[in-house]
């Protein structure tokens, strides 16, 4: 698992809307998580919140496409295990 992995996938959820969305439609956080790692990006819930706590507000606004930050990917993420990141401003 990698944290650089986990950045990458952040950085696809940014500027690729087709496979945001398909994230976001999964029906639960082990369904995402699938998702992700079958993309290539092999990362686990923890390196993902990791890699969320560097972003700010507007990368994660982008990367839940204008849903709250908890409302989408990382919350359930966070339920895999993991507690809240931060956030950085």
């Amino acid at each position: 698992m990698s944290q650089e992995q986990a950045r990458a996938c952040l950085e696809k959820m940014k500027t690729d809307g087709v496979f945001r969305v398909r994230v976001r439609a999964a029906v639960d956080a082990a369904a995402r998580l699938q998702l992700i790692n079958a993309e290539g990006f092999a990362c686990s819930p923890a390196e993902l919140e990791a890699a969320s706590a560097e972003l700010n507000d507007s990368d994660l606004d982008r990367i839940a496409g204008g849903q709250t930050f908890e409302d989408n990917l990382h919350s359930e993420i966070v339920r895999l295990g993991g507690s809240q990141p931060s956030r950085k401003k």
